[in-house]
């Protein structure tokens, strides 16, 4: 018996990363021959490790169906070693919810090319308490329209370190009206040459309170 056996829908997760518990569903394309899966009447948290035993190129294997139908549950259950080995397409294949389940670790180590896949949908599902743990490469595959997704909560969750990272072309990107929102430590984080990468309609929106520390590095207009 495998993943697929009905009974295995019905067990609630012991072992969540973020120690709660959840109900699963059973994922198509988990065989016992390729993942000698052993379902367990008690098996809690014998599901989290036969999850956590999907080696990463079965998990690459698996089909567009497949992965989505993961339940948000399962997951949050998948290591960062997993969820990073997940080619683009596959994570873009995510919905809000499936989104909305993926941990820290997981976002601080999404490549530039997984987060250059996401859709704009994806991006509004990211949940505000995750945006501190975008690592820089994740942060630098964004493009245009995905920064310009982002909700003024979700942007004034990054920390002024990941507002450095940003490149000066990303930084150019943001709408003004999202210039306008950025907190004081955010902008004292804008490097020099950020700064000069602002076009006049970003500098117009910026707080007075908040430009003083940069008004000399403002581009002459």
């Amino acid at each position: 018996s495998d993943l697929n056996d009905p009974r295995v829908a019905s067990t609630t997760a012991a072992g969540r990363r973020d120690g709660r518990a959840g109900d699963f569903r059973p994922v198509q394309g988990l065989t016992p021959v390729t993942h000698r899966f052993t379902w367990h009447p008690t098996g809690e948290s014998l599901l989290a490790a036969q999850l956590a035993a999907i080696e990463t190129q079965d998990l690459v294997a698996l089909s567009d169906n497949s992965l989505r139908a993961f339940s948000p549950d399962q997951v949050t259950l998948l290591n960062s070693s997993q969820t990073q080995a997940l080619t683009p397409h596959q994570l873009s294949l995510f919905d809000a919810n499936q989104i909305g389940a993926l941990q820290a670790d997981d976002w601080a180590g999404f490549s530039g090319d997984q987060a250059s896949a996401l859709t704009l949908a994806q991006i509004q599902a990211i949940p505000v308490n995750m945006m501190s743990s975008i690592g820089n490469n994740a942060l630098r595959g964004w493009s245009a329209n995905q920064l310009q997704a982002l909700s003024d909560s979700q942007l004034t969750a990054l920390s002024g370190a990941q507002m450095g990272a940003l490149t000066n072309s990303q930084v150019g990107y943001f709408a003004p009206e999202q210039i306008a929102v950025l907190t004081g430590t955010q902008i004292a984080n804008i490097s020099t040459t950020q700064i000069r990468a602002l076009t006049v309609n970003q500098i117009g929106a910026l707080r007075v309170e908040r430009s003083e520390e940069h008004t000399s590095e403002l581009p002459i207009t």
